[in-house]
């Protein structure tokens, strides 16, 4: 906890400190996003997941601007197959995977009134907890010292790490009176495993994000 709280005051204290010389908010732009993991394999499905953000964009009149922000993204992938050593097996897991995360973007614009941009940067994802659920297959010995198994429906919290990648994203700058609309299509390329068990998640997804600067 007193890592988060360090890294977001490194975040948010700069953007107070800029914003108070440009005269403009702290937090001056707001996005609503729909998201799809990308990690589809013979062992893995992508699901749909939702997330949320505030930013600060600097040099807002200039052709390349500087974000960083604050996110909640919640992610979904399943897995067909999980390893769990050599007693026990998981098959169709849901995997709910919650982060707080934290962009660091160029953004650099081409056009005047209605602009096309591309952004470009990091981002650090500080996990925030998650859970899984699926099917569980044990196998045991019985007291006649021969094997069986035991399958059951199982729900827990999982063992997630945070991450860090880059982010790719295109879109498009509309004026709406005094507000500017942002429609931005991305796609977040975590680098780390996260599961921090015996098996291996990615979390890598495309988002399609809605925003409003002020």
């Amino acid at each position: 906890m007193k890592n988060w709280i360090i890294i977001i005051s490194i975040v948010l204290l700069p953007s107070i400190s800029f914003g108070q010389i440009d005269t403009v908010t702290a937090i001056n732009e707001f996005k609503l996003a729909i998201n799809r993991t990308n990690i589809q394999d013979s062992y893995s499905e992508n699901l749909f997941g939702f997330g949320l953000g505030v930013y600060h964009v600097f040099l807002q009149n200039k052709k390349v601007n500087l974000v960083t922000g604050l996110e909640y993204n919640r992610t979904n992938q399943l897995k067909k197959s999980i390893y769990d050593g050599h007693f026990a097996h998981k098959t169709n897991v849901t995997f709910n995977i919650n982060c707080i995360s934290i962009p660091m973007t160029a953004r650099i614009n081409f056009g005047r009134k209605i602009k096309i941009f591309l952004n470009t940067g990091l981002f650090i994802d500080l996990s925030i907890g998650g859970r899984e659920k699926g099917t569980m297959k044990t196998y045991f010995t019985n007291e006649n010292d021969q094997l069986e198994s035991k399958v059951f429906q199982y729900s827990q919290k999982s063992r997630l790490g945070s991450n860090y990648g880059f982010i790719l994203g295109v879109g498009i700058d509309i004026p709406l009176y005094k507000y500017r609309i942002i429609v931005e299509p991305d796609y977040k390329f975590g680098m780390r495993n996260i599961y921090q068990e015996m098996d291996e998640i990615r979390n890598r997804y495309f988002r399609i994000n809605i925003g409003l600067r002020i």
